[in-house]
């Protein structure tokens, strides 16, 4: 009886400790995303996620297509009030994120629908229709073209693709 008062006094002890030695800092062994935050400050968390997180240039490619936009040009930015909260948020007693990782999620602000309107300028550069099996002149002399398949822009499904690979980063 007296081993198990002794075991539950030391867990709570050590998880007080944990806790006032981390108050106001991120628990050891946390990251966002490939971001190590453990023992920082959530000011210094803060700054952090805003200077590394998102990537400047997006580039999305289909075939020899290639267009460039900005995560800005997406209206795409972190939100650093629920990525904090996420943070903050502590699932297990702290003492144990002293032997474990934790990686939280990033939290975007992200109207898909305004991603999704943006890219459907690029509708004509990520479009290309099929092709019947024709004949055309290459160079000197005729020949038979094969019959080719076609395909169209996916836009939603293209800004989905995109917000999710950005809250991985």
């Amino acid at each position: 009886m007296f081993a198990a008062a002794l075991v539950v006094g030391l867990f709570v002890l050590a998880n007080f400790a944990v806790a006032l030695a981390y108050h106001g800092k991120a628990l050891p062994g946390y990251s966002v995303g490939d971001l190590a935050i453990g023992g920082k400050s959530y000011a210094d968390v803060s700054s952090a996620l805003q200077a590394h997180s998102l990537p400047r240039q997006i580039t999305v490619t289909k075939d020899s297509s290639s267009q460039q936009m900005t995560v800005a040009d997406l209206a795409i930015s972190i939100d650093d009030s629920k990525t904090m909260a996420a943070i903050k948020h502590k699932p297990l007693p702290p003492v144990f994120s002293l032997f474990s990782k934790h990686t939280v999620p990033l939290v975007l602000s992200a109207d898909q629908s305004a991603v999704t309107d943006y890219l459907g300028q690029f509708n004509s550069i990520f479009t290309k229709p099929a092709t019947d099996r024709h004949v055309a002149f290459t160079g000197k002399q005729f020949a038979v073209v094969d019959a080719a398949g076609g395909y169209t822009f996916e836009k939603s499904t293209t800004a989905s693709a995109i917000i999710a690979a950005l809250t991985k980063v």
